[in-house]
């Protein structure tokens, strides 16, 4: 590893960026239980700049437009090509072989530190090995969802290299799937947002940092670095906003507030923090046994609270209030319903408290039913804990929600 670091800063200051020991405050270490991390080299104090990476070393869609100027309009925009389906290309093209670095001319120091296999995460096990773990239904149905989108990332890959003698021309192997998986399980567990569109929720705001991709996750986003971006698209991290730290203390940052589920799925690791149950499929079942179950869907789409209905234990034991709505939906009349909760009337509480019960009992049971090993059966096992706690909390008189 020290080589490979040491090739990408070389190439880091190449390309613009500022690599004294005052500019780049971090460099990789290896940490036990997770992999390679990010330390410090100096004492810091909180919310201190620790590098800034220029926007010429970031790999977006917007960096790789000289390699690839036949996929873009006279706007400079993409077409036909998602900026997640183009960044995996360009990685797919020119993943390293074997102990052999990368060919690339543009991104190939910063390629080469990137992961080498995914072979422990569960969409490439669910992919290639097609293994079907025995997860909780809603850890299930992510994870499907996950590979049905890398395999229609790759299909509209292939199609569009159909179209361009140019892409045809650098050898795409449409037979490797291995290889397009990592390319596409690196773009998706590595990128961090950064708006690089004027709408900001255009899914091609994001980009690849190097450095920063070494961070690893924090639950807390005060104990977890924080990420600027400037108007010239250049990237700056700063050390943690609640703390100071010291030469070697692991610098992170905190992915989003996900439950263990959602890290499973999309990250291949869990925390010791993210216990929730989402009971979706339970609460489905449940409007749809009350009658006008089509009715009841289209409302909770229309007023915002179809779906990611859940129970937590942090930061603190209790359901979603999204959970609140779906629920009195169950036994009030769809008008008087609609007059809740446009806030001129009240909702059941009491009764949603009784629902809320059963969904207790749903999800415990299952759980029992539930087997694996490692953090298969973690997830099992924090499903049934969140809802005994949840289920501890419902006193008669007094509400949760």
């Amino acid at each position: 590893m020290d080589g490979q670091w040491s090739r990408l800063v070389e190439w880091l200051g190449r390309n613009g960026m500022n690599t004294g020991s005052n500019d780049l405050l971090v460099r990789p270490q290896e940490i036990a239980d997770r992999g390679r991390g990010l330390v410090l080299t100096q004492d810091v104090e909180k919310g201190t700049p620790l590098f800034t990476l220029p926007a010429s070393v970031l790999l977006n869609y917007k960096t790789l437009r000289t390699a690839y100027p036949y996929l873009y309009n006279r706007n400079g925009e993409l077409e036909d090509i998602t900026a997640t389906q183009l960044i995996t290309l360009h990685l797919f093209l020119w993943r390293p072989n074997a102990d052999k670095a990368s060919m690339d001319e543009l991104f190939g120091p910063y390629i080469d530190v990137l992961p080498s296999d995914f072979e422990w995460h569960p969409i490439w096990q669910a992919a290639i090995e097609e293994r079907r773990e025995n997860v909780p239904p809603a850890t299930r149905a992510a994870l499907d969802k996950a590979v049905q989108k890398f395999r229609a990332d790759w299909a509209n890959i292939l199609t569009v290299a159909e179209r361009f003698p140019q892409l045809e021309a650098l050898g795409i192997d449409r037979s490797d799937t291995g290889r397009a998986l990592w390319a596409w399980l690196n773009v998706n567990t590595r990128s961090v947002y950064q708006q690089l569109r004027p709408v900001k929720s255009h899914p091609d705001n994001l980009s690849l940092c190097p450095v920063l991709d070494f961070a690893n996750h924090v639950p807390d986003e005060g104990d977890g670095g924080n990420v600027m971006t400037t108007r010239s698209n250049s990237l700056t991290f700063h050390s943690a906003k609640n703390h100071g730290q010291q030469a070697g203390d692991e610098v992170f940052l905190c992915y989003g507030p996900h439950g263990n589920s959602k890290l499973y799925v999309e990250y291949g690791f869990m925390t010791e923090r993210g216990a929730e149950a989402n009971v979706d499929d339970i609460v489905e079942k449940m409007l749809d046994e009350s009658g006008n179950g089509q009715v009841k869907r289209r409302l909770l789409k229309i007023h915002g609270y179809w779906g990611d209905w859940a129970l937590y234990e942090w930061p603190e034991i209790g359901p979603s209030y999204r959970l609140l709505p779906a629920l009195c939906l169950i036994s009030m009349e769809e008008a008087e319903w609609e007059i809740a909760i446009s806030g001129n009337g009240s909702f059941k509480e009491a009764e949603a408290d009784a629902y809320l019960a059963q969904i207790c009992g749903h999800v415990i049971a299952r759980a029992e039913g539930g087997v694996g090993a490692g953090k298969v059966g973690q997830l099992w096992e924090e499903e049934a804990r969140v809802a005994e706690a949840v289920r501890a909390k419902l006193h008669p008189g007094r509400s949760v929600w």
